[in-house]
């Protein structure tokens, strides 16, 4: 009987130290919002040509140091999963900011100054999201955004332009 509360007692202070990783981990670590930097106005003009670019201005009115596909690219190096360059059949894109030519840029879609996460799904959970909430039920969920500009957890992003 003595055995069973030993493994039973490591298993729950094992879950605590598990649960308290993860709290800390969702409150302190960078690596949750990787844009944060891009809020702080002393780096506006790694990106932008003005000191201090005027918010909400529409994009194609930006003045930017390079292309946006050379500015994303410079972090992310990841290859891109979604044509650009490409222009959207004319309306279809909606209110989706294009390039001054009328194409897509990674910005079209994601919008690098948002929030990183949000009390709401914005697209499919990854599987370690999942066990995460299964494990921990009553852990916070922030969902991560990817900087969407719109949730896509039925493809409602995709349909501006795709039928």
């Amino acid at each position: 009987m003595r055995k069973w509360l030993r493994i039973i007692g490591a298993a729950a202070a094992a879950y605590a130290v598990a649960y308290a990783t993860q709290l800390l981990y969702f409150r302190c670590s960078p690596a949750v919002d990787p844009h944060a930097s891009l809020r702080d106005p002393a780096r506006c003009p790694s990106c932008h040509i003005e000191e201090r670019p005027e918010r909400g201005r529409p994009y194609r009115q930006m003045n930017f140091r390079k292309d946006i596909y050379t500015l994303c690219t410079g972090c992310h190096l990841a290859p891109v999963t979604h044509p650009i360059d490409i222009a959207p059949r004319r309306g279809t894109a909606g209110k989706l900011p294009l390039d001054a030519d009328g194409t897509m840029t990674c910005i079209t879609c994601h919008a690098p100054h948002d929030e990183a996460h949000a009390s709401r799904r914005f697209t499919g959970r990854p599987l370690v999201e999942k066990i995460r909430d299964t494990v921990f039920p009553i852990l916070p969920r922030p969902y991560r955004t990817y900087f969407l500009r719109v949730s896509n957890v039925e493809g409602e992003l995709c349909k501006y332009c795709h039928a």
